[in-house]
Formats: C-alpha cells, sequence, structure tokens
C-alpha cells in the first residue's frame, strides 16, 4: 500500500516527516522542499517519542491517521520558522504539539464517525501537553470548547462564544501561544491568533456568496446551511460581529514590522477579506 503521495510505505521507523504534496503539480515546490528541509530525520523520531509519552502509539493508529501523523503542514513549518527567526529554543515538544492539536482538531471535525477512541485520546493528549507546556489555564480551557463544539455530532447552535471559542483554537493560534510563553513574543503572536481566525471564519461566511456552497466546512454558517436555514440570518450577524472584531485585531497587527514570511502567508487572508466584504455588500448581508 502507499502513502497519500503514492509512494510505497516502509517501515514506520525509517520515514521522514514530510508535506503532502506530489512533485512537479505546481511552481511552489521548490517552497514545498525548502520547507521540509527545516526537519531532519530524527524530527521524525522525536515526534513519535513525544506522542508515545502523551499515550498515542502510532502503531495502533488506523492507516490514514498514521500517515496525518508524519504530515508537515502550516502548523508545524510555521512553529519552526517562527522559532528559528526568533531564536525560540526548538525542543521536541513544540512540534509534538503542533501535530497533536492539528489531528485533534481534524478528528474533531469529523463528528465522531468512525475513531472515537483515536479522537479522545488526540484531545487529552492535547491537553495534557499544553498544560505541561506551562499555557495559561484559559488558553487550555478555550482550546478544549472548540474542540468540543467542532465534534457536536447533533451541530451546535453556535452561540457567539462557541463561535468565538472555534475560531480562536485553531491549532497555529494555540502553537502562537506555545511560542509566546517560552519567548514573549507579543507581536507576531497577535498576528497568528488573529489572522488563523479571520481565515477561518471568512471559510465559512463565503458560503454565503456561492449559489451552490459545500457544507463541508464545519463551522457555523456551513451548519445552519445543512441544518435549517432559517436560523441562517441570525447566525449570519453572530458570525460577522466575530469576523469583525478579529478583522480589525488582524489589521492593526501587520502593522508591526514583521518578517516577510509572515506577511506573504497572511496576503491572501487580507486579500479575501475585501473580496467578501464586497460580496457581502452586494447581496445586502453587511
Amino acid at each position: 500500500m502507499g502513502d497519500l503521495l503514492g509512494r510505497p510505505r516502509f517501515a514506520i521507523d525509517v520515514m521522514k516527516l514530510f508535506i503532502s504534496h506530489a512533485p512537479g503539480t505546481t511552481q511552489a515546490d521548490s517552497q514545498y522542499r525548502e520547507w521540509e528541509r527545516l526537519f531532519g530525520h530524527d524530527d521524525w523520531q522525536q515526534r513519535l517519542s513525544v506522542l508515545g509519552a502523551y499515550g498515542i502509539d502510532h502503531k495502533t493508529l488506523p492507516a490514514e491517521i498514521e500517515t496525518s501523523v508524519q504530515l508537515l503542514t502550516q502548523v508545524e513549518v510555521g512553529a519552526r520558522l517562527i522559532a528559528q527567526q526568533y531564536g525560540v529554543p526548538l525542543i521536541p515538544e513544540i512540534d509534538g504539539a503542533a501535530a497533536i492539536l492539528r489531528v485533534a482538531r481534524s478528528l474533531a471535525q469529523r463528528r465522531n464517525r468512525g475513531h472515537e477512541c483515536v479522537d479522545f485520546g488526540f484531545l487529552d493528549a492535547s491537553v495534557a501537553i499544553l498544560t505541561d507546556l506551562g499555557l495559561p489555564t484559559g488558553v487550555t480551557t478555550q482550546w478544549t470548547r472548540g474542540i468540543e463544539v467542532l465534534a457536536c455530532a447533533s451541530r451546535p447552535s453556535w452561540s457567539t462564544t462557541e463561535i468565538e471559542d472555534a475560531a480562536s483554537s485553531l491549532p497555529l493560534a494555540v502553537v502562537n501561544h506555545i511560542l509566546q510563553s517560552i519567548s514573549g513574543l507579543s507581536t507576531v503572536g497577535d498576528v497568528l491568533s488573529a489572522g488563523t481566525a479571520v481565515d477561518w471564519l471568512l471559510q465559512d461566511i463565503a458560503l454565503l456568496l456561492s449559489d451552490a456552497p459545500r457544507t463541508g466546512h464545519t463551522a457555523p454558517i456551513s451548519d445552519a446551511l445543512v441544518i435549517n436555514p432559517h436560523v441562517l440570518d441570525q447566525r449570519t450577524q453572530r458570525v460577522l460581529a466575530v469576523l469583525d472584531v478579529r478583522a480589525r485585531h488582524f489589521s492593526g497587527a501587520l502593522e508591526a514590522d514583521l518578517p516577510s514570511f509572515i506577511s506573504d502567508h497572511f496576503g491572501p487572508v487580507r486579500h479575501m477579506v475585501g473580496i467578501v466584504a464586497t460580496g457581502l455588500e452586494q447581496r445586502g448581508l453587511l
């Protein structure tokens, strides 16, 4: 059996962390390879060690989740780029926490469709590692609340607090809190926290601008479109209220002197804010 790239699967202990992107498909190939080179073969073993310390044995995971554990995404790459930029110690627990948080949220958004034991295992591991890394109780509590609302199989009511919790508990934003706790990176932290929240909320709001919206995005608007369009107006206003606050924070944070890779990363998000705002105005929703 091959991995997600169609490559043969070898013994897991000789594998390396990788980005799920087939070479030769886009002009960004060289950038992906450059990001992969931020990680060495030892980092895969270190990640397994961290996961194992928090009760996750990769050998017992379903194949697709085992592969996900091996991936590098914006969470892990972003954490490493920022750590190197600002001289934050590259302890294995940072990468381990990034992977655990990412998989925990991904599983939560499946809403208990087949891997309940694994879901709870990653959630428990995420809370444990965040606690051990010394994050404020409020950050860990908000992370847990965000996961719980995302995982709600009956689809939540999505109050303003629930929307805020889910928007604030994206893995990159939570990893930012870890980096802040180690080195006090307040400026870049503001951009990461606000920018990731704006990105997630924009993806949800953008469904209102589509003639045939895809409702697989686990979020307030998507849920309303699936369950009961009659609650859409009220829910839209809640989402827009949270988005407005986050977008203002995001815009202000972008004025800081930031490394180019952070500004570049959030360039599409900043561009999308204007597109969505214009679309909502044209439809009388804003």
